[in-house]
């Protein structure tokens, strides 16, 4: 299994279990509730979501993880719905990181939650 930001494959620095994926729906303005209480959508698209929880990690390692995610263009993933890999255009944003443990001049860097990576498709 990988996880490719452009072509950066960040699996080795992903928690144990993996990501999540789910998808979300781009309403347009057409959607409406008639007289009898029936909500009707105007679904335009449905955009996926990646969530990414980091193990600990390096400096270095986390180097590698923001540079990725600071210019990245697209993001191939294992997609559940289709039961494939799928490559999507992405924006990326990744939360806030601190130093977790400081062992003999390593700093591990994750904070309380760890980081998290959200990439949500365009």
């Amino acid at each position: 299994m990988y996880l490719l930001l452009d072509s950066t494959d960040i699996m080795p620095y992903v928690k144990y279990g993996g990501y999540s994926v789910g998808h979300k729906k781009v309403l347009g303005p057409n959607s409406f509730t008639t007289l009898d209480g029936t909500y009707h959508e105007d679904v335009i698209a449905k955009k996926s979501i990646i969530q990414v929880a980091l193990k600990p990690v390096t400096t270095d390692e986390l180097t590698i993880v923001v540079n990725a995610c600071e210019d990245i263009s697209s993001a191939t993933y294992f997609d559940t719905k289709t039961n494939a890999y799928k490559t999507i255009n992405v924006i990326a944003d990744v939360s806030i990181a601190s130093v977790v443990i400081n062992a003999d001049t390593v700093l591990y860097w994750g904070g309380s939650d760890g980081i998290i990576i959200t990439l949500e498709e365009m």
